[in-house]
C-alpha cells in the first residue's frame, strides 16, 4: 500500500509551478523546467507521476526553490523516500523526516 509521502515531493513541485504561474501568467511548465534545469518532458512525466526524479536532480531543484537547509533537506528526504524500495530504509528516511 502506498504511503502518503510517496507523492509529496510532486505536490511541492506543482505548488511551486502554480505559485510562479500566478505571479506571471505567461509562466509555463517549459519555463519552470528551464528554471529547474530539467527537460520539459521529464518534468511533465515527474509531475504526472509516471517518472521519479533522481536525488541528483532533486538536489539541483532544491537549491533553486528553497532558501533554508531545512526545506532543502525535507524535499530531498521526500524524494529519497519515494525512490527507496526497501521497507527498512523507508523507515530510516521517515525518522529523518520527523
Amino acid at each position: 500500500m502506498p504511503h502518503m509521502l510517496d507523492n509529496e515531493y510532486r505536490k511541492i513541485l506543482k505548488g511551486e509551478l502554480l505559485r510562479r504561474s500566478r505571479a506571471n501568467q505567461t509562466y509555463s511548465l517549459r519555463a519552470f523546467a528551464r528554471d529547474m534545469s530539467i527537460e520539459p518532458g521529464q518534468l511533465s512525466r515527474v509531475l504526472s507521476g509516471s517518472k521519479n526524479i533522481s536525488l541528483t536532480t532533486a538536489r539541483t531543484i532544491a537549491e533553486k526553490i528553497f532558501s533554508t537547509e531545512r526545506e532543502k533537506t525535507y524535499f530531498l528526504c521526500l524524494v529519497e523516500y519515494t525512490l527507496t524500495k526497501k521497507q527498512d530504509q523507508k523507515q530510516l528516511v521517515l525518522r529523518r523526516l520527523e
